[in-house]
């Protein structure tokens, strides 16, 4: 096959997506005439949301291993991480699939609410009635789908991890710890990343580490749904495990 490694990782990984995306088109086309509620659609969105958001991450993974780049590659890295942990736990039945998708009205309304106290601070009285707009309308959205606007408590990934078992949860404790440490601007990235010893020997060593660990997670993550998404074309209940 012609082309550099990162343009056959990508073709690679783009038919991936295209393989997963044919196995939704057959659920949702519905052969079988049986109508799918409202719950099931809900969660072949979130499976297919995680599959785009892995294939976008491990593209720009690729982006940030080519560059060199140490913080641009543990960001990446990390978010794989986080969306194997998602993908793990959406998986394992249709319920944490829809747990996971109502925090979207929870991560929206806590983002009002951090901007309608940022324009308190700053005394912005023109944001704060733009913005206490926006949550009346969110309110009533919210509502109408049987969500309490008032519960912004969102899952986190750390607790979806620990649905998944000791082993899990620590793994992905400290593998998390040590990426967050380059992801920021940390007094550990600061104090040394100027210096000629930090690119020459020690950033390329992080760099193909967290890379390796990332398309690892990256392959995991679409075998996972893929298996998922195959199971569930074959039953007649695509919330079915």
């Amino acid at each position: 096959m012609e082309g550099t490694p990162l343009t056959r990782a990508q073709a690679e990984m783009e038919r991936r997506r295209q393989e997963i995306a044919s196995e939704f088109r057959q659920i949702l086309d519905n052969p079988k005439g049986k109508a799918h509620s409202l719950e099931q659609i809900k969660y072949l969105s979130v499976l297919y949301g995680l599959v785009h958001q892995t294939v976008t991450a491990y593209s720009q993974l690729w982006d940030s291993a080519s560059e060199k780049n140490v913080m641009y590659c543990a960001f990446n890295t990390r978010n794989l991480l986080e969306l194997m942990i998602w993908s793990d736990y959406c998986c394992v039945s249709l319920e944490n699939g829809l747990r996971f998708a109502e925090d979207t009205v929870r991560d929206y309304a806590g983002m009002l609410v951090a901007i309608r106290e940022l324009a308190t601070v700053w005394d912005d009285k023109k944001s704060l009635a733009e913005v206490a707009q926006l949550l009346a309308d969110h309110a009533v959205s919210a509502n109408a789908h049987g969500m309490d606007t008032e519960d912004h408590r969102y899952f986190r990934v750390a607790m979806a991890a620990k649905e998944l078992g000791p082993q899990v949860e620590l793994s992905f404790k400290y593998i998390n710890n040590v990426i967050s440490k380059f992801v920021h601007p940390t007094a550990f990235v600061v104090n040394n990343a100027a210096f000629p010893q930090w690119d020459d020997d020690f950033a390329k060593k992080v760099i193909s580490e967290m890379f390796s660990m990332g398309v690892s997670d990256a392959e995991a993550i679409l075998n996972r749904i893929a298996t998922k998404v195959v199971s569930l074309n074959a039953q007649s209940d695509p919330g079915c495990s």
